[in-house]
């Protein structure tokens, strides 16, 4: 449920799944873990929140439970390309499949997309990812030149980066964008000064139905001292599982 990427030749074969016992293990984990997705329509911004709630191996076919009030499920419907976008166990997936159709599974209002013949499963972490509990509070300012700090949630820690949630719905944190001058806030230490490059950002929706961002952050060129403030705050993690 990340943002539409667009992957150069090399990386199109390098994270490209085709095997259909792969894409179905897959999208029945999804249906597990209650995966969101973002189907992203005709190669715009605008995406609808969905989640996978049935998989039929015997039709190809896949089911996505999605708001049928939503002013932009008329959009989808006629859009003629869809793009489908969600992050799954510490992973970014990424796959096209059919126009998808209105229908009801199970009583509930769904889409229904055919199983996609391709996936692609974009996984450049390279070290360890640390999810945080809601006690751990870590807070990140975001500095936006010409808006100013814009402070989120850290939702997850590495020594390469982070994962943020934010609730501002009109800041887009576009793929590539580097900011500089931002703080983590970490818990009796002192703040980490980062430069920080967004690698990708996806919508989430809470179980009130409130629909926030998360997006992943990749630390650019940490002081020496930044580091061993991180690495000192990961050993602590560590300690704590």
């Amino acid at each position: 449920m990340a943002q539409v990427e667009a992957l150069d030749e090399a990386e199109h074969g390098q994270y490209l799944v085709e095997s259909r016992e792969e894409i179905i293990s897959t999208m029945r984990s999804m249906l597990q873990f209650g995966t969101q997705i973002a189907a992203y329509m005709d190669a715009e911004d605008n995406f609808l929140v969905c989640s996978i709630v049935g998989v039929e191996e015997e039709t190809d076919s896949v089911y996505l439970a999605y708001d049928p009030d939503s002013h932009l499920a008329a959009q989808l419907f006629a859009s003629k390309s869809v793009c489908y976008v969600g992050c799954h166990r510490d992973a970014k997936y990424q796959f096209i499949s059919s126009q998808p159709h209105a229908m009801t599974h199970h009583g509930r209002p769904v889409l229904k997309i055919g199983l996609p013949k391709l996936l692609w499963h974009i996984q450049r972490r390279d070290s360890k990812r640390h999810a945080l509990r809601q006690a751990a509070q870590i807070k990140v300012l975001l500095n936006f030149p010409g808006i100013g700090e814009v402070e989120a949630d850290v939702a997850d820690i590495s020594a390469n980066g982070i994962g943020i949630i934010h609730y501002h719905p009109d800041l887009k944190l576009e793929s590539g964008l580097v900011l500089d001058d931002c703080e983590i806030r970490l818990p009796d230490q002192e703040p980490i000064k980062a430069k920080v490059r967004i690698q990708y950002s996806t919508a989430v929706q809470f179980t009130d139905g409130q629909i926030s961002k998360r997006s992943g952050c990749q630390f650019l060129g940490l002081s020496p001292a930044a580091e061993e403030l991180l690495q000192s705050y990961l050993v602590a993690l560590d300690a704590d599982v």
